[in-house]
């Protein structure tokens, strides 16, 4: 197993490698948009191999700061190198060093406006989204980022990827189901002993993946979600008779999310566990069924109000992790099929329902728990 691990870490070192390559040769041709986005997946990846797998890939960043085409670009990759090394102030200050480049476009000032949120300026981080939006009302980013203040500002400080790392570590599910893999980031936490299943109809194979497991190769399927339960055997895949755990984060749309729910939960039995991602709206601009900022859940929080009133059955909870809230639902039945025969009249209503106007009533909506997730699902002792 070790020589298997060791083997992976070459891989991921080398897959690192080439896309700090890509960056230059962008560079080179003077497209900076895709260079600047490939730079920042990569910056992501190198933290989360480390948070969660406890591999130090930050060697790589001199190589990656020597790539950028421009200095205000080094400078502010090496304010991400800060941030990924828990230096959020020193962070903040070299971000502030290269938005005084005052180069067109907001990439730069958002950048600051970021750490300075990281480094618990929230005030000074609103400004300057305050600012950008002055020029330009509907810049999509700086909504975004007045969005994750009020996530800064309202949530725990853990994410949805530091309970999903501790469930696994601690909960060590023997089955683990995930629709919507987007990277591969969060199906990138599974360990060694779960059998593993993605679903996603542009990323479900492994070579569209970034983010990969050290231990753990999951069974991919390329397709929609509605395609898979229709034409696979979820139980048969898995080797067992039920799902221990399953993630739900496909299509941010109501409809599809029931759906989901419906289907996982004919897999299931009384101790299976359905996380949903995107449970908890800071906003109701990012709520809204159509997409109008980077930061977007779409109606997914639906569900919650929706399976609170027609499965008062279910034990429903939501945690306010960063960034936009996980539902934890649990004693699951299997048989029960009214969702299902009621699916169209339980859509048709739950479409008109509109996210309450003060942060109480929503949290209240969506069923958020002041327990902590260790305390919710007795994974205490894990550190991220």
């Amino acid at each position: 197993m070790v020589n298997d691990i060791m083997l992976d870490q070459n891989l991921l070192r080398q897959q690192l490698q080439a896309k700090i390559s890509q960056v230059y040769e962008l560079g080179q041709q003077e497209n900076l948009v895709d260079g600047y986005r490939i730079t920042v997946l990569v910056s992501e990846s190198i933290d989360f191999y480390r948070r969660y797998w406890g591999i130090d890939f930050s060697d790589l960043y001199p190589s990656l700061i020597a790539a950028q085409p421009a200095y205000q670009l080094m400078i502010s990759t090496v304010s991400r190198q800060l941030a990924n090394a828990r230096m959020p102030e020193a962070a903040a200050l070299i971000a502030g060093t290269a938005a005084a480049f005052n180069v067109p476009g907001n990439v730069l000032n958002l950048l600051h406006a970021a750490a300075l949120r990281n480094a618990g300026d929230l005030s000074a981080a609103r400004a300057i989204a305050n600012h950008l939006l002055a020029d330009r009302p509907d810049d999509g980013d700086a909504i975004t980022e007045l969005a994750e203040c009020d996530v800064e500002e309202r949530f725990s400080q853990q994410s949805y990827y530091d309970v999903l790392n501790s469930i696994h570590i601690r909960l060590k599910p023997a089955t683990y189901l995930e629709i919507g893999v987007a990277q591969g980031r969060s199906l990138a936490l599974v360990r060694q002993g779960t059998t593993s299943i993605g679903v996603d109809p542009d990323t479900g194979e492994h070579n569209r993946l970034f983010f990969h497991s050290l231990e753990n190769a999951p069974q991919l399927f390329r397709m929609t979600s509605d395609d898979f339960f229709a034409s696979h055997n979820l139980s048969s895949l898995l080797g067992a008779p039920s799902i221990d755990v399953a993630f739900l984060d496909g299509l941010h749309l109501f409809e599809q999310t029931l759906k989901d729910f419906i289907n996982v939960e004919r897999c299931a039995n009384k101790d299976s566990v359905i996380l949903i991602h995107d449970c908890l709206p800071v906003n109701a601009l990012v709520a809204e069924k159509k997409r109008q900022s980077a930061f977007w859940l779409g109606d997914v929080w639906k569900i919650i109000p929706c399976l609170k009133a027609i499965r008062p059955d279910l034990d429903i909870v939501t945690l306010p992790v960063k960034p936009s809230g996980l539902a934890v639902i649990r004693n699951l039945d299997p048989s029960s099929r009214i969702l299902e025969r009621q699916f169209n009249s339980i859509t048709e209503h739950f479409n008109t329902l509109t996210l309450p106007e003060s942060w109480d009533d929503t949290c209240n909506l969506c069923c958020v728990t002041d327990q902590s997730p260790e305390q919710l699902l007795g994974i205490a002792g894990v550190g991220a």
